[in-house]
């Protein structure tokens, strides 16, 4: 079984353009992530998974001095985009990460992995208010910071859906709940992962604050601990919660 880590990003983002490459410390956004994946034991590939529209070439281009794969697909249809570059880089297994959520948890990929994996679900995800699930009774992770792996099996049986059904599910391309007949495994915001149990804090890069916070983290925390793990993160917040003014919509 091949695993890969599937980064789905654009730039041509209406919100914050370009933002997967926008500098910090001379290195652009995405770099961070790639790092940060890379120290996850149980991914065999990475793959940018970006659009073939021409406003994406500089990601093309990046990833290709960064040694990073690059899938190249239609912009609007992110789970073809996925299925296809899991069948480009001959991978069974797929883990979904979004370009903007660039402080995902190594610890984080191996568990999800993990659980997907051990229990043959068609899919694993750290639990979000994302998912069309009843949450009444789970732990909630804060956003921006979900991991999912799924069977390109499962994902290939989703592109079958009528148009209808996909486009009558919010974020309809990450979600295999068991109501739409998949095999769905949750890990909750609990025991390690208990200061994550925050989903009113969105930690995705949205917004040019949003960016901003990041920058602060990467300076921070990143000079004398690189390898900072959420739990980290969230301790550091303690310390410093005027950061949080910096998280979520403008």
């Amino acid at each position: 079984m091949t695993t890969g880590a599937f980064i789905i990003a654009r730039l041509s983002s209406s919100r914050l353009p370009a933002k997967n490459i926008m500098p910090i410390n001379g290195r652009p956004m995405i770099d961070y992530l790639v790092e940060r994946i890379r120290r996850a034991r149980s991914i065999d590939e990475i793959v940018v998974t970006t659009s073939d529209e021409r406003s994406d070439d500089p990601l093309a281009e990046w990833a290709a001095n960064a040694d990073v794969g690059c899938y190249r697909g239609p912009l609007q249809d992110i789970m073809a985009r996925l299925c296809g570059a899991a069948r480009a880089y001959d991978c069974d297994t797929v883990v979904e990460i979004l370009g903007d959520n660039p402080l995902v948890d190594p610890e984080m990929i191996d568990e999800v992995v993990e659980l997907q994996t051990r229990n043959d679900f068609d899919c694993a995800v750290s639990i979000t208010d994302e998912y069309n699930v009843k949450r009444e009774d789970l732990a909630l992770f804060a956003l921006g910071v979900r991991v999912q792996a799924f069977k390109l099996e499962a994902a290939e049986r989703y592109i079958d859906f009528p148009d209808y059904i996909r486009d009558d599910i919010p974020e309809a391309e990450f979600l295999f709940v068991p109501e739409n007949g998949f095999k769905t495994g949750f890990i909750e915001a609990t025991g390690h992962w208990q200061k994550l149990h925050r989903p009113e804090i969105n930690f995705a890069v949205n917004y040019l604050k949003n960016f901003q916070f990041l920058e602060q983290i990467i300076s921070g925390l990143y000079p004398d601990k690189p390898d900072f793990s959420l739990p980290e993160l969230m301790a550091y917040l303690e310390q410093k919660p005027n950061l949080l003014s910096l998280l979520g919509a403008e």
